[in-house]
């Protein structure tokens, strides 16, 4: 599959680098140029292949703290604590503040 999928990508490739270099044409054949494109390309799809733990994962949504109370509480993250000191209001969003932080969240203030 490397092999097809680097023709096509070698003749790109040296387009795109002779317009910006034209000596380039007379120095690489097309045959040598199309043999870095094949070692590239294969790299690249070992690494795909051998490092599958680095893929992103999707997010997952966090745990509330509190689970009785105030339902607003439940929008604090652990580090901040439960002691809610106030609330402020931007836009659409309600700052919740306590004494190891605050954290914005889109709510409305009612």
């Amino acid at each position: 599959m490397v092999l097809a999928v680097s023709l096509p990508l070698t003749f790109i490739t040296r387009l795109v680098a002779m317009a910006f270099w034209p000596a380039i044409g007379g120095r690489v054949t097309v045959v040598d140029w199309y043999g870095q494109t094949v070692l590239v390309s294969l790299a690249y799809v070992c690494l795909y292949a051998i490092l599958p733990e680095v893929r992103i994962a999707p997010r997952t949504a966090r745990p509330p703290v509190a689970t009785d109370g105030p339902e607003i509480l439940r929008h604090l993250p652990p580090r901040l604590g439960s002691d809610l000191l106030c609330l402020s209001m931007e836009d659409h969003y309600v700052r919740l503040h306590t004494q190891q932080g605050s954290v914005l969240v889109l709510m409305s203030l009612g």
